[in-house]
């Protein structure tokens, strides 16, 4: 059966304005692996000057980007073996969601110049792997033993999505503890060390988390659940929704609305209409008072 990592980004190292474009094949490759990790863009070029500098010009070895990777979030590492063994660990990393980047003859030049290019595997079925072409950015389809035979160095470098603990906290696989002593737990946890970007460092929780009868005073529809608001944002959690960011926005309106008045809606003035009213309101006012003025006494005969 067919299985594809979902919206893979396909990329060619010649689209990105770089002197080193004809040798980017490796850039390009880990540029897709960081986009679908983390749901960022990367272009090749940026990757390579991030690395090797913006004038370097020649070839990229996976080792230097370690670190890098490591600073997006993403654990790029190598597993060695045989060709066939590779092959069968690229189905298995693949099955997890890692995309799986390796090494073979460069097919676009002279043999006898001994170059090597760069291809990340990120679909597969039974028997068959198919990698991303960053020199033509579309895609190759082999069979595995077809794949054993060409891969070189005897190891295949996989990319996957790390933890990401925000720096001062503190996290002992069960609870993430901020820098205020506030735990953070369960599926809150699991989001903070996710957050796209990396949770920010001084957004700390307020209070541990609590159960509420109406997660949102704003959409109670959403029901019951729990939640914990942050510095800067709110997480809250429901069975049907799961763990989600707040609309505090809403949320907020909406409980200020019960104690604080707000300014009506203005609109636009009818002149004519105001200056008959005023009128209307001088006239009844003048004749509400005549109305209530005591009858003046009658005079005495003298």
């Amino acid at each position: 059966m067919y299985a594809a990592l979902p919206n893979f980004p396909m990329k060619s190292q010649r689209r990105s304005p770089d002197a080193n474009a004809d040798f980017n094949c490796l850039p390009t490759c880990i540029a897709s692996v960081l986009q679908f990790l983390t749901g960022r863009d990367y272009e090749p070029n940026q990757v390579k000057d991030s690395v090797y500098g913006a004038a370097y010009v020649g070839g990229t070895a996976a080792p230097e980007f370690v670190t890098y990777c490591a600073q997006q979030g993403v654990h790029l590492f190598s597993v060695d073996g045989t060709g066939t063994n590779l092959a069968w660990l690229a189905h298995q990393a693949l099955n997890v969601g890692h995309p799986v980047i390796a090494t073979e003859p460069d097919p676009y030049a002279p043999a006898w110049r001994g170059w090597s290019h760069v291809i990340v595997f990120h679909a597969h079925q039974p028997g068959q792997l198919t990698a991303m072409d960053p020199w033509t950015g579309a895609d190759v389809t082999r069979s595995d033993q077809e794949w054993a035979g060409l891969f070189q160095f005897g190891q295949i470098w996989i990319g996957e999505r790390m933890f990401m603990i925000p720096a001062g906290w503190k996290d002992d696989g069960t609870a993430l503890t901020a820098p205020n002593g506030i735990a953070v737990v369960r599926g809150f946890r699991n989001e903070v060390l996710n957050f796209p970007g990396g949770w920010e460092t001084e957004n700390w929780p307020l209070i541990a988390e609590q159960e509420r009868p109406f997660v949102e005073d704003a959409n109670q529809e959403l029901g019951a659940g729990t939640w914990q608001p942050f510095r800067w944002r709110v997480l809250a959690w429901t069975p049907k929704k799961g763990v989600y960011v707040m609309w505090t926005g809403q949320e907020l309106l909406h409980v200020r609305s019960k104690t604080e008045p707000f300014p009506a809606v203005k609109t636009a003035l009818n002149m004519p209409e105001v200056l008959a009213t005023a009128r209307l309101i001088t006239e009844s006012g003048q004749h509400l008072l005549e109305e209530l003025q005591p009858p003046a006494p009658a005079e005495k005969p003298l």
